[in-house]
């Protein structure tokens, strides 16, 4: 059973481009080397993610797209919390934001964290080690994908296939 921290790992592996191991993994979400060890058979068992022997890791691209699209809605349902400072998601994301427009009074939803610069309603992370990779050099990429899931666990339905094109986008140009 894939836990939330393994779609993390996922998206990361896909979307930077680099020779990654146990070892960088583990320095660059921060979960334990054995963690990152064990999130790995996880996704090989369900088929995302490709360990061949002496070559990089490799997440197909099809195999994640559908089960973020399809399956991410029901494993991962959105769990919404009370108002905190946090980094803003979902619709409230700077570069969502552009795309919808809200209703008058809508509340911004955020990953809570005290390094927040915006006030809203949280919205609990897939993990939170998301908070740390999306900080990360080339964690944009992996932020907007993140984005673009919370949209798929929560959104109406013009946001879902907004947020599964965007992805479809994301990690199409991930390619290696």
């Amino acid at each position: 059973m894939l836990k939330s921290q393994d779609l993390v790992f996922a998206l990361v592996v896909r979307l930077i481009p680099q020779a990654w191991s146990y070892s960088s993994l583990s320095h660059f979400t921060g979960l334990s080397t054995s963690q990152i060890y064990i999130s790995c058979k996880r996704l090989c068992e369900a088929k995302l993610l490709r360990q061949d022997a002496g070559a990089a890791w490799q997440v197909p691209y099809l195999n994640l797209a559908e089960f973020l699209a399809h399956g991410v809605p029901y494993v991962f349902p959105a769990r919404l919390g009370k108002a905190t400072r946090g980094i803003p998601t979902a619709h409230s994301a700077p570069f969502v934001a552009t795309e919808f427009t809200t209703s008058e009074g809508a509340t911004s939803l955020v990953w809570p964290t005290m390094d927040g610069e915006v006030r809203g309603n949280s919205l609990e992370p897939l993990h939170p080690c998301q908070l740390r990779c999306i900080a990360r050099p080339g964690g944009e990429s992996v932020y907007k994908a993140l984005v673009c899931v919370d949209l798929l666990r929560m959104g109406q339905t013009r946001e879902r296939a907004w947020a599964d094109e965007t992805l479809t986008t994301l990690l199409q140009h991930a390619e290696r």
